[in-house]
């Protein structure tokens, strides 16, 4: 289910509707810490400027909005995990990456509302920003040591659930001369001028 954006006077930024209908097969605690853990991204979605700065962001990244969006979904996610740990706390994989692909439908939803992508490019734009984010996500797990084969399995299953192909990370040896000759990977071909509305 998509959220809708709402306009919030009192925090002047864009705000997703509340969501309706959408409780999966969960228990309490979890249900209790996903909230939690959305609870902590939106606030550094759509808290005072924030929503500014994110726009400031796409828009600084048309020609990869795709690849902007997962970026950013994924420096958030590590930001929730990190204050988590920093308070002694072990957030599931699981409850990350859920919260990862709202953050990211979110985001998305952002870059249709200013016009930054068509909204009929909005469901390529956000497959190819999950498979971005969780490439860096996975990259920044396994340069941290934190890479579990739990993370990759999760990641893999859901990016196939949803369609998309992707394959865990390269070991560390294989990444580096990968990254060092490749640079860093664009978004899958037509995403960016499906987007921007080109045939």
């Amino acid at each position: 289910m998509e959220s809708e954006v709402n306009v919030d006077p009192k925090m002047n930024a864009v705000a997703p509707a509340p969501e309706q209908d959408e409780q999966p097969n969960v228990s309490p605690e979890e249900q209790k810490i996903y909230d939690t853990v959305m609870s902590m991204a939106l606030n550094m979605m759509y808290g005072k400027g924030a929503v500014e700065t994110l726009i400031k962001k796409l828009q600084g990244s048309k020609d990869n909005i795709a690849g902007a969006i997962g970026h950013t979904a994924a420096m958030i996610m590590s930001s929730v995990s990190s204050g988590a740990a920093g308070k002694g706390k072990s957030i599931p994989d699981d409850i990350l990456f859920a919260a990862g692909q709202e953050v990211v439908a979110d985001l998305v939803e952002i870059a249709v509302k200013t016009k930054l992508i068509k909204e009929e490019a909005s469901d390529s734009v956000a497959e190819a920003a999950l498979f971005e984010g969780v490439r860096i996500w996975g990259k920044q797990m396994q340069d941290s040591g934190k890479m579990t084969p739990e993370i990759q399995q999760i990641a893999q299953k859901d990016l196939q659930d949803a369609g998309v192909k992707w394959q865990a990370p390269a070991p560390r040896s294989e990444q580096a001369s990968a990254d060092s000759s490749a640079g860093q990977s664009p978004a899958p071909p037509g995403v960016v001028n499906q987007a921007m509305g080109a045939q």
